[in-house]
């Protein structure tokens, strides 16, 4: 089997939706696509942003509420350059971590994630079913759903390389 079809054979199994229970309620997911994970980062980013201002006094939530990411991207941006002489850090991979970790990153995740598979979703409704008691076990749920691997008994040529001595690669 040619390196590509090994690929999109491996991609299909990963992106296949699956089921995701969130208190009764079961939706679709697959793995976020490319557009899905640069959306979530961007939204993470204006939410880390968001909250670093914030806890500064800079920001509060009437001045982004009704404001789409990109514009509170902006506001936050401005602002910070304005009013904070850099008092506003950047973001590191700590603060992305919390925001992907609180109940609404987990919702923006599971949206992201199902509206392909159940366009009926909205992030409306995911309100109501990810909360903050439940945030930690419906990503860990999400992440079971959406992280399929490949065992090595559905792939003979990793199930191959298992076999070997890795110091080798003689068969054990």
């Amino acid at each position: 089997m040619s390196t590509n079809k090994k690929k999109m054979r491996n991609a299909a199994i990963i992106s296949a939706p699956k089921p995701l229970d969130l208190g009764g309620n079961t939706i679709l997911v697959g793995h976020p696509g490319v557009d899905d994970q640069a959306t979530m980062y961007s939204w993470a980013r204006v939410q880390a942003i968001a909250a670093k201002a914030k806890l500064r006094g800079l920001l509060t939530d009437e001045d982004l509420d009704g404001l789409s990411p990109a514009r509170q991207a902006v506001l936050i941006d401005r602002f910070a350059k304005a009013k904070a002489s850099g008092a506003v850090a950047t973001v590191n991979d700590d603060d992305l971590q919390g925001v992907l970790m609180s109940a609404p990153g987990v919702r923006m995740m599971v949206y992201l994630a199902s509206r392909r598979y159940s366009p009926e979703i909205t992030q409306k409704d995911l309100e109501s079913l990810i909360t903050e008691e439940n945030a930690m076990a419906v990503f860990i749920a999400f992440w079971q759903a959406t992280t399929d691997p490949i065992e090595p008994d559905t792939d003979p040529e990793l199930a191959e390389r298992l076999s070997q001595d890795p110091a080798t690669g003689l068969p054990n």
